[in-house]
């Protein structure tokens, strides 16, 4: 448990994500939109598009980001040596 309680994601379960709070007797249920987070990161995109807007959330530096820590990740279960990013 952390400092103010604990969020767990469960996608095999309903609710999916419960929040515990430090000193709670109980989860809380956290409000999830329907669908998955792939389906809305690419509706998001879509409607920047559309809109001509330049994306806010996902930025490309933000997934230049994401796909080098993740070679990096691969590379350092290949090799079994740590990767410096």
């Amino acid at each position: 448990m952390f400092e103010k309680g604990a969020l767990e994601y469960d996608s095999n379960r309903t609710p999916t994500l419960t929040l515990t709070r430090s000193g709670a007797q109980a989860p809380e249920t956290v409000a999830v939109e329907p669908g998955d987070g792939y389906s809305r990161e690419y509706d998001y995109f879509i409607s920047c598009l559309q809109h001509r807007q330049a994306p806010q959330r996902i930025t490309p530096a933000s997934a230049r980001q994401s796909i080098e820590i993740a070679l990096a990740e691969a590379q350092s279960m290949t090799s079994r040596k740590k990767i410096c990013l």
